[in-house]
């Protein structure tokens, strides 16, 4: 279960300009899957990844290095009625 602290400033931190998440892949980690928010967040956890990309305000920036896998996401502005 992610914190709900945390879960919140990763998402300000989501909201700032030019901001994404950014999946990489290094063996200093157990799955080898290595999440970051850029470009001043830090790494964050598979968990807590996993929890903000359900999010239906979030949207993929490239297909990734292979087809249908993107590697890095953004969070969209919502439009205010």
């Amino acid at each position: 279960m992610v914190d709900k602290h945390v879960y919140a400033r990763a998402l300000r931190l989501l909201s700032q300009p030019d901001a994404r998440l950014v999946l990489t892949y290094n063996r200093s980690t157990v799955s080898g899957r290595l999440y970051c928010i850029a470009p001043r967040g830090g790494r964050i956890s598979d968990e807590l990844a996993q929890s903000i990309l359900l999010r239906s305000d979030v949207r993929p920036l490239d297909a990734g290095l292979f087809p249908e896998r993107p590697q890095s996401w953004c969070l969209v502005k919502r439009q205010q009625p």
